[in-house]
């Protein structure tokens, strides 16, 4: 029989693979917070708007074929520019569940434009994580990648983040997405992607158990 995981179980196998700011919902709040006695909004922790852009891991002057002006144009309009956007979106929603005549349709339209906006904050944070490395693959990573692929060569990662929007890219190489390609994978961070294996088969693995 499989046993119940608790909410801090999966919170914490989640923080683990990098996505803990999105899914902060409220675990763990004891009785001394004032959240947790009831001054937080009726929805919770997720809709207070209180996340903040975590800073880029590396020096963006040093990466390999990846410009400062690019990596901070990218944090800057669109990393934060999600994190705002969902700060501002997320607040209204608890209000807007309230009111019995807002029509169902346009709460539906608020609610993609929060999951849009979490979607581009855990992305952009897992892809910035990712980089300012040496690009050589290297620990248990490659075990994986030969027992499921063949060989680490044949397929660079499926816990690998890579933006492929143009705005990762088009300052740099304009359409000219494959060099990009080349020039991300001259910066990997694997000691990252190795971090995030290890924490997603120890999730499997409570999972299973």
């Amino acid at each position: 029989m499989q046993p119940t995981l608790s909410r801090r179980d999966l919170m914490t196998a989640a923080a683990s693979l990098g996505v803990g700011a999105a899914l902060a919902v409220g675990a763990g709040a004891s009785a001394a917070d004032p959240l947790a006695a009831g001054a937080a909004p009726a929805m919770g922790r997720a809709y207070l708007g209180n996340h903040q852009p975590q800073p880029l891991p590396f020096d963006p002057t040093k990466l390999d074929g990846l410009s400062e002006k690019l990596i901070r144009s990218h944090w800057e309009n669109n990393y934060q520019g999600a994190v705002n956007a969902l700060n501002t979106v997320a607040p209204k929603i608890p209000a807007l569940v309230a009111d019995k005549d807002w029509p169902p349709y346009l709460l539906g339209g608020v609610k993609r434009e929060e999951l849009l906006r979490t979607g581009s904050m855990v992305m952009h944070q897992l892809y910035f994580a990712n980089l300012g490395g040496d690009g050589k693959i290297a620990g248990d990573i490659v075990t994986s990648l030969d027992e499921w692929f063949g060989a680490a060569a044949a397929w660079e990662a499926p816990l690998l983040v890579c933006d492929m929007y143009e705005h990762a890219y088009a300052l740099d190489y304009g359409a000219a997405a494959p060099k990009y390609v080349d020039a991300f994978m001259r910066n990997v961070n694997w000691g990252e992607v190795n971090r995030r294996l290890i924490a997603a088969n120890k999730a499997a693995a409570v999972i299973a158990s």
